[in-house]
């Protein structure tokens, strides 16, 4: 799976060259981000924010809209954490961020690629379906909230 973050290709499973996470925007996140933001993934958590994202060849595209001349229900961040273990990419979490109207069109839009790529996925619950592929697992998920959403890419064990 060969995910693009900010021009800069990532593939699960590949080693990350240290010169893609610096062109990517990624780094290690400092003691207070970590703090309030709890992700959990295997290995080293590399971040960024407000980045612009295409997965599955480009069947979803996930990007930021922070101009200030729109009200602010128009505006949503982005942010992706790439979970490195061993020096390889394992996890990649994907969010939109206080998007009251982008959140769920980016589920929709991610749940629509999934479907149409790996099949009818299993609903884990009201806000959360889960599909996968033999060596990775999808997870999307809109907050109760609305307004804030994650996907999550995982490379299975191997």
């Amino acid at each position: 799976m060969r995910i693009v973050i900010n021009d800069i290709p990532l593939a699960l499973g590949d080693a990350l060259p240290a010169d893609a996470r610096a062109e990517a925007g990624l780094s290690r996140p400092g003691p207070w981000r970590r703090l309030r933001v709890r992700a959990k993934g295997p290995g080293t958590r590399l971040d960024a924010e407000n980045c612009v994202i295409d997965a599955f060849d480009g069947g979803f595209h996930l990007y930021p809209c922070t101009h200030r001349y729109l009200d602010a229900d128009r505006r949503w961040r982005t942010a992706v954490s790439v979970f490195v273990d061993r020096g390889r990419v394992r996890r990649v979490l994907l969010q939109v961020i206080e998007g009251r109207y982008a959140a769920g069109e980016f589920v929709d839009r991610f749940r629509e690629v999934c479907t149409e790529q790996l099949g009818e996925g299993q609903a884990v619950d009201r806000y959360t379906r889960r599909w996968r592929n033999g060596a990775a697992t999808f997870l999307s998920c809109l907050q109760p909230d609305g307004r804030n959403a994650f996907f999550t890419i995982d490379l299975l064990d191997s």
